[in-house]
């Protein structure tokens, strides 16, 4: 199996700043349902298959990490990792112990409505498990398809060490061997920007909502071009 470089500092949920907070307001307006199916893989050329498909490996600290693309019966796991990974954010007070946090929702949502791109999800595990995971979803500028990115996180014990950086790398890569032109978030510029994201509107990508400012990101990919452009549009799943 190919090995990750070192890349960064873990991607946590607590990189996320206030304004987020404008994001995961639209998980709790979303009904968490208890099951469901992802959709299939994105229509992709198979002339550019990639390893990508493949198990990937990352070193922490003395344990294997092996980032794999998602898989269906990973979805308790990954309910668990965000439920675990957001129950105590620098960005929001601690969950109650008996709630949900906001993300679980989201996830649990855009699952339920076949709007999670299981091909350009992907799932981080060591022998215990399920320790990681970044969700990609069905998403519209104007009138091209594009990807966004969002719940991902990391179990407590294993923030900061590099996880989420590899699972961000491994979808970025996946993106782009799908020929996605364009993949948006909504995160901390300050963090996001290692991995090529800037403000959306540079790109002429327009924000559902004008006060997320640099916030709002974009990342062009290969298939990028100054087309895609206009309104960005969420999955339903994010209105339902």
């Amino acid at each position: 199996m190919e090995r990750l470089a070192p890349l960064g500092t873990l991607l946590l949920a607590v990189e996320y700043n206030e304004t987020v907070l404008k994001y995961v307001a639209l998980a709790t307006r979303l009904a968490v349902r208890e099951s469901g199916r992802s959709r299939g893989p994105l229509p992709r050329d198979s002339s550019r298959e990639n390893t990508l498909a493949q198990p990937r490996d990352v070193q922490c600290e003395d344990e294997t990490v092996i980032v794999r693309q998602q898989q269906t019966n990973d979805y308790a796991a990954i309910r668990y990792v965000y439920a675990e990974a957001f129950r105590c954010p620098h960005f929001r007070p601690p969950q109650n112990p008996d709630c949900f946090p906001p993300e679980v929702s989201l996830f649990t949502t855009l699952w339920d409505a076949g709007d999670v791109i299981s091909e350009l999800s992907f799932t981080a595990l060591t022998d215990g498990g399920v320790v990681g995971h970044v969700t990609a979803s069905q998403a519209t500028v104007g009138t091209y398809p594009v990807v966004a990115v969002g719940p991902i996180g990391v179990l407590p014990d294993l923030q900061g060490t590099g996880i989420g950086s590899a699972l961000m790398d491994a979808h970025l890569r996946a993106a782009d061997s799908a020929e996605v032109p364009l993949v948006v978030l909504l995160g901390a510029p300050q963090y996001y920007r290692r991995f090529g994201f800037r403000p959306a509107e540079e790109l002429g990508v327009i924000s559902p909502e004008p006060e997320w400012g640099d916030a709002f990101q974009a990342r062009p990919l290969t298939a990028y071009t100054e087309s895609v452009v206009g309104q960005f549009q969420y999955a339903s799943a994010f209105s339902s």
